[in-house]
């Protein structure tokens, strides 16, 4: 269910003039029933100029989107991340996250 939720996100980005790229089988979670970490798929959305402006996965348990804004401070400086949820089946709701974060909103 992950990766095909992601890809619903994809176009609805692309129509913002937002690119995004879908990262597969990126490490997640350690479950202490596994042996090594549970593979997940991430999307991560750059800006023209490289740098990340947000994550978005699916929430394991919830099935909901987890869209995670990047931000900075005043002098660029990293903060953590924003952490937005959002209904699957509202993949406009994680665009338009993104897009506000970005600007293009």
């Amino acid at each position: 269910m992950t990766a095909p939720a992601l890809n619903k996100v994809i176009p609805l980005l692309g129509r913002s003039g937002i690119n995004a790229q879908l990262i597969k089988r990126v490490p997640g979670e350690v479950n202490a029933a596994a042996s090594g970490p549970i593979a997940s798929s991430r999307l991560m959305v750059h800006a023209d100029g490289g740098w990340r402006v947000a994550t978005i996965s699916v929430a394991a348990r919830s099935g909901a989107y987890r869209v995670e804004p990047a931000r900075t401070g005043r002098d660029s400086e990293e903060l953590p991340d924003r952490v937005e949820m959002a209904p699957v089946h509202r993949p406009a709701r994680v665009a338009l996250l993104v897009a506000a974060n970005e600007g293009r909103a």
